[in-house]
């Protein structure tokens, strides 16, 4: 997957931010947004500072039934929408094989952790969660890139219309 060009190897056993970040300008440009999960924040935030990395904006978002279950769905969403698109890629399709979806009693999805949901324990799945998270936080963003206002998003209207803001 690295002679592909489909994963960057930086580090060892933790990940070389700085690495990680400068390889990722120059293949692709400066982000519209870094979008994270809570593990490890203060250490990205660190590096991000230390190199001087654009700060786009720095979404830090969860992976639990709240957050990760908007998510889900806005990911199934762009799927089934045909708005996403990634390239042929080993790394993604071997990751979506290895990911898992387990919902709570309310029917609220989230990627499944450790061995819940019929997931293996090694299960290699973090760039299946990453491509979750970027494709839902583009749909959360306007035409132009920037971010809808998130106490609005996907809520129900306030004039009872039963349509969402």
């Amino acid at each position: 997957m690295h002679r592909r060009g489909e994963l960057i190897v930086a580090g060892q056993r933790v990940s070389d931010i700085p690495t990680l970040l400068r390889t990722a300008m120059e293949r692709w440009g400066r982000p519209s947004a870094i979008v994270c999960d809570r593990w490890r924040e203060a250490e990205l935030r660190q590096e991000l500072e230390a190199v001087r990395f654009p700060l786009a904006d720095l979404i830090v978002w969860g992976q639990g039934f709240q957050d990760g279950g908007e998510d889900v769905r806005q990911f199934r969403s762009a799927c089934l929408a045909d708005r996403a698109h990634p390239r042929r890629s080993l790394l993604l399709r071997y990751a979506m094989g290895e990911a898992r979806v387990v919902m709570d009693p309310a029917g609220n999805a989230k990627l499944s952790k450790n061995a819940s949901g019929g997931r293996r324990m090694r299960a290699r799945d973090d760039a299946a969660a990453a491509a979750i998270l970027a494709v839902a936080e583009g749909a959360r963003r306007t035409g132009d890139g920037t971010p809808r206002p998130r106490w609005l998003w996907g809520r129900p209207s306030l004039f009872g219309s039963g349509e969402t803001e």
